[in-house]
């Protein structure tokens, strides 16, 4: 096999005939995060459960391929009954959402936004996990932010 450094991958060693193109597109689906939906309660799936969903999104108008992402945040209820997500209320949306910030500082941004609402009580959270019988497993936020599934 022969190799080539790629002057925008830093002089990574590539194969030939294979670029490197760093996008925030390649680094996530959609334009977007996965969302960090969090449950004031152990089982949302009981009954109407107040949640924030924290997500970082591509800027529609970004000119900056690198700082281009928004975090935001909403606030509501999820109502198992109707499967809908209701009174739903953007509770984290910067004034400045013209200038994104890079991938990186969107994951801390998250994360920091996640413990504030970990110490608020807001410490459940469900992952989608298909081999699971239910399809989903159940974490609790630490303090530290470690994840304890129960």
């Amino acid at each position: 096999m022969h190799l080539r450094r790629d002057s925008r991958a830093d002089g990574l060693l590539l194969p030939i005939g294979f670029s490197f193109n760093y996008t925030p597109q390649v680094m996530s689906h959609h334009r977007a995060t996965i969302p960090q939906v969090l449950y004031n309660t152990p089982d949302p799936f009981t009954e109407p459960s107040e949640l924030y969903k924290i997500i970082a999104e591509v800027l529609p108008n970004a000119t900056d391929p690198i700082k281009c992402w928004l975090v935001t945040e909403e606030h509501g209820y999820w109502n198992e009954a109707t499967k809908s997500f209701v009174n739903r209320a953007a509770t984290l949306k910067p004034e400045d959402s013209i200038h994104g910030v890079s991938l990186d500082e969107a994951f801390k941004t998250i994360e920091a936004q996640v413990m504030l609402r970990v110490r608020s009580g807001f410490k459940y959270q469900l992952e989608w996990d298909p081999m699971s019988p239910t399809h989903f497993r159940k974490f609790e936020i630490q303090a530290d932010g470690a994840k304890k599934e129960y």
